[in-house]
């Protein structure tokens, strides 16, 4: 879903609402990882235990008229800051309705199966 933020900050270049020199400037990897590939990174890494794995399914929704704005509003909550930082704060409600309406698109034709997040807590290694 992610994606279809890069794919709303693009359209709002050709737009002509940002410079398209910033959005080839805004680069943020994201890599969705499973809980097993998490655990071995945290092997590698040895500055953490894992204490506890726990797999938050997200309940299932009747409605899902609602499931773009929320989605939109999940992702603004953790992205806002970062993006108005690089793009200025005059073009974030624009960059999420946009969203929303890619995310409405992307709903209404993809099957996304059931979201999952999952929580992890980790206890630092004495050293």
């Amino acid at each position: 879903m992610l994606e279809l933020n890069k794919t709303s900050l693009f359209l709002l270049c050709m737009q002509g609402v940002v410079s398209e020199e910033k959005v080839d400037s805004f680069n943020i990897p994201v890599y969705s990882m499973s809980p097993k590939e998490l655990a071995a990174a945290v092997e590698r890494n040895g500055c953490f235990s894992i204490e506890m794995v726990a797999d938050l399914l997200v309940p299932p929704v009747d409605d899902t008229s609602s499931m773009p704005q929320l989605i939109a509003s999940h992702i603004r909550a953790g992205m806002e800051g970062i993006l108005k930082q690089q793009f200025g704060e005059e073009l974030i409600d624009k960059l999420f309705d946009l969203y929303r309406e890619k995310c409405e698109e992307h709903i209404s034709t993809t099957d996304t199966g059931k979201p999952v997040n999952f929580l992890v807590v980790l206890r630092r290694k004495e050293d």
